[in-house]
């Protein structure tokens, strides 16, 4: 008979999906979610990602912000290296202190 015969070819390895790639947020986007931030204030997600952070959709926007909170309650000593999320402004941080945790 012939070589190989009643073995599938194996299908070629399909690349990483794009949709689970995490892509790191850039200083300018950051500044612009802390400018939409203070504007129109937590919760409003999708009015931030499509009016500052069009970049970004409204669950990364609210991602963002949950890591920001946490980050931004937490005392510097135990920040072991420097992140975006440092960049804050006096109104955000009005914000987020005052808001419940999530």
């Amino acid at each position: 008979g012939s070589v190989g015969a009643g073995k599938k070819e194996r299908a070629p390895r399909k690349m990483p999906s794009t949709r689970n790639a995490t892509v790191r947020w850039t200083r300018e986007e950051h500044t612009s979610f802390l400018k939409g931030l203070e504007r129109l204030g937590t919760g409003q997600w999708a009015s931030i990602s499509k009016y500052y952070v069009p970049t970004r959709t409204p669950a990364q926007v609210a991602s963002h912000h949950q890591k920001f909170a946490i980050r931004s309650n937490m005392p510097a000593a135990w920040r072991q290296k420097p992140s975006i999320l440092d960049i804050t402004t006096e109104p955000v941080q009005r914000l987020v202190a005052s808001a419940p945790s999530t």
